[in-house]
């Protein structure tokens, strides 16, 4: 009995954090293209962020969304939750966009 409960459980876990995958995954996604993109476009390296935000803005709501969703379904108060969601997608953004300045630093000819 003891075992079943414990494969319950799992199974359970295992939905619950599928909930989020696929939001972080296209949030992810997005970035990448967008990297892409910017590149393509010549983006400044300084107006990058604003790129950012506007090209994966809703891929970072949904994530958030399905953050602050599974966190409340596992007892964290939502306050709590969609301060710790909005976090995490900050995160993402200034990740994203401090790699690129790096990486547009490097490619730039030097003198």
């Amino acid at each position: 009995m003891m075992m079943l409960m414990t494969m319950a459980s799992a199974i359970y876990l295992a939905g619950l954090q599928a909930s989020i995958t696929a939001p972080r995954i296209a949030f992810g996604d997005c970035l990448k293209k967008a990297e892409t993109s910017a590149k393509t476009d010549k983006v400044a390296a300084d107006a990058y962020a604003d790129y950012l935000r506007t090209m994966c803005g809703a891929q970072g709501d949904r994530l958030k969304a399905a953050l602050v969703a599974f966190d409340v379904k596992n007892g964290v108060s939502r306050n709590r939750a969609s301060t710790d969601a909005a976090a995490d997608v900050a995160d993402g953004f200034s990740a994203s966009a401090e790699a690129y300045k790096y990486r547009a630093s490097a490619e730039a000819p030097s003198n």
